[in-house]
């Protein structure tokens, strides 16, 4: 089987699987019921999949595993994943399945396929995000004034520069030595 991981929902710790029905004899007919799997246990799953959780019908938000669609069918579910209550810890949950035919059959596991569920308290998000928030307004009030200063500085120096040289063409003028006749030629 081509089982996926189409999505995660780290807050409501679903996963979307998808994959392609089987039928009750390999691409024949219809299965009469999936087996989905879980495990934080990679190794173990693999191993001995029978000693592993198995999801049970009220933990399958969408899709029914008692009713697979016939072979070569899309198959869309949504399944609550159960985990050991560590909040703070990052947590795998690696996932197969399998499929029953109605004479008692069942297929070996699908490929193993995984999700990664991270819990962020809200209060935590509000806080980094608060956090940020003031740092980055604080960044740039100080690069607007900076560049206020800057340019004040600037025309500043300039007007300066204008007036002091006017203002010695105007000593110059009213200078005893700016019309002496002495110095004529």
């Amino acid at each position: 089987m081509d089982l996926l991981v189409t999505s995660i929902d780290k807050v409501a710790k679903t996963v979307t699987l998808e994959w392609t029905a089987p039928g009750a004899d390999l691409d024949v007919g219809n299965a009469s019921r999936y087996d989905i799997i879980t495990s934080e246990n990679f190794t173990a799953l693999t191993l001995d999949p029978e000693s592993q959780t198995l999801v049970n019908k009220s933990e399958v938000i969408e899709g029914n595993p008692n009713a697979p669609l016939p072979s070569g069918s899309l198959e869309h579910y949504i399944v609550k994943i159960l985990m050991k209550d560590d909040s703070s810890a990052s947590t795998t949950v690696w996932i197969t399945l399998r499929a029953h035919d109605d004479r008692g059959g069942v297929s070996g596991i699908s490929n193993l396929v995984s999700a990664t569920f991270k819990d962020f308290p809200e209060e935590d998000e509000t806080k980094l995000g608060m956090i940020l928030g003031i740092t980055f307004g604080v960044l740039a009030a100080l690069i607007i004034a900076a560049i206020v200063i800057y340019c004040l500085c600037k025309s500043s120096g300039t007007s300066q520069e204008v007036t002091t040289t006017s203002q010695k063409k105007q000593a110059d003028e009213e200078s005893p030595a700016y019309d002496n006749s002495s110095y004529k030629l």
